[in-house]
């Protein structure tokens, strides 16, 4: 889990997939699912956050940069 400004990112793992949670400021959430729960992709260590409200969260793994856009 992070957390910054009002905003969160979750991961929930289940034997099916997992399901990456962004929460909103304000409120609501944006859900995203990855198929394979054991995904070397999923957010597992620092989190930035933007400093606008909308936008986007990013985060490395190995060597790539994953970008979650609020669009």
């Amino acid at each position: 889990m992070a957390a910054h400004g009002g905003r969160a990112l979750f991961v929930v793992e289940a034997s099916e997939g997992a399901f990456v949670i962004r929460t909103k400021r304000g409120g609501g959430a944006d859900i995203v699912t990855w198929w394979r729960p054991t995904a070397p992709d999923l957010p597992r260590a620092e989190v930035a956050f933007s400093e606008d409200p909308d936008g986007p969260i990013a985060w490395l793994s190995g060597t790539f940069l994953y970008r979650w856009s609020a669009e």
